[in-house]
């Protein structure tokens, strides 16, 4: 992972790099009811399902590092329809696992869909601004449970901004974004 792009600290110099993922879903956001067009939205975690790109990191980042704005715009059922098409062609790529927010509100990944052991409930540890302010921020995320997953970084992300304000919003609302993500055990 190139840190030269980012204030975020390096991974532990005991851990090494396990899986590099394309995170695509959506962050999930609140605001209050009735309708305050002053208030600022309240984020309340997110949803994504992570594609396992490490092929494609190991064999060039930097194409790779294009691909979350590329698919942001991309439905996700596509996506997960081709990522099934590509596992099925024997190529090892597809579906890794899913990333999800506890009910206490802790980031999570559980990448035992991939027939991987790994799995983690995270802690925010570091943020950093994405280049584009539509952007959600690059993350460093450290481990408080799990197996075989230590650090998690959120790089390279697309979208997943909410608006400034409330208005036009009541209640829960969703934002699409992608997004790299680094896991090192």
């Amino acid at each position: 992972m190139n840190h030269n792009l980012t204030t975020l600290p390096t991974p532990a110099t005991n851990l090494t790099l396990q899986h590099v993922a394309l995170g695509r879903g959506i962050q999930n956001y609140t605001c209050p009811s009735p309708q305050n067009s002053t208030s600022k939205p309240t984020s309340v975690g997110a949803l994504a399902t992570l594609f396992d790109v490490s092929c494609i990191a190991s064999a060039d980042e930097e194409l790779m590092h294009h691909l979350p704005a590329l698919v942001q715009g991309i439905a996700l059922e596509k996506l997960d329809f081709l990522a099934t098409m590509i596992s099925l062609a024997g190529t090892g790529a597809g579906i890794l696992g899913e990333h999800y927010f506890t009910g206490s509100g802790q980031p999570s990944f559980d990448l035992r869909f991939s027939g991987n052991d790994d799995w983690a409930t995270m802690k925010k540890v570091a943020s950093a601004n994405a280049p584009k302010s539509v952007d959600v921020p690059w993350l460093k995320l450290d481990g408080i449970d799990g197996v075989g997953i230590k650090e998690v970084y959120r790089v390279h992300t697309a979208g997943g901004v909410s608006p400034a304000t409330c208005a036009g919003h009541e209640g829960e609302f969703e934002v699409e974004y992608a997004a790299e993500y680094w896991f090192y055990g």
